[in-house]
């Protein structure tokens, strides 16, 4: 178990096949590297509140 870094709910989680970690949070996304680390943090657009995350480009 680890605890991700960041504030605010978590709506979702995403691994990706080059180990970084997406982070869907009430606040934003975080995109982590494979230990953790966060990388960039970004506002979500308000028209995705709702949606289902399938994929992000990075």
């Amino acid at each position: 178990m680890v605890k991700l870094p960041g504030s605010g709910e978590i709506r979702g989680v995403l691994f990706t096949v080059d180990g970084k970690v997406l982070v869907r949070r009430a606040s934003g996304i975080s995109v982590l590297d494979s230990s953790f680390t966060p990388l960039v943090e970004a506002a979500e657009p308000a028209e995705f509140d709702g949606l289902h995350v399938l994929a992000y480009q990075v």
